[in-house]
């Protein structure tokens, strides 16, 4: 598989991964960062009885990193993350592989 660019996954593609990991249907900060490869994802929600949560990643070809620091991922999160990029062609490991 080619290695395709974080920053070429389409807004569609972000917000799927963010529904499936986050349980989120407003993604609402989608920004790509091309020097760099990464993009910057944020959403607000309700959650449980009532508690609102607001958050900020940025996904890169390693993974994602929680950068709003408001919700802990867990490991299952980020290991679902990282397949997501492998499957979509965007993981480290895909760059430059002659396999």
């Amino acid at each position: 598989m080619k290695y395709r660019k974080v920053t070429s996954l389409t807004d569609s593609e972000i917000k799927k991964i963010f529904k499936f990991v986050f349980d989120v249907d407003n993604t609402e900060i989608i920004s790509r960062n091309k020097e760099e490869d990464t993009v910057i994802c944020g959403f607000e929600a309700v959650w449980g009885k009532g508690s609102f949560i607001e958050d900020t990643f940025e996904i890169s070809a390693y993974g994602i990193e929680d950068v709003g620091n408001d919700y802990p991922l867990n490991r299952e999160q980020e290991e679902i993350i990282e397949k997501f990029l492998i499957a979509k062609g965007c993981h480290y490991l895909q760059k430059n592989n002659p396999f």
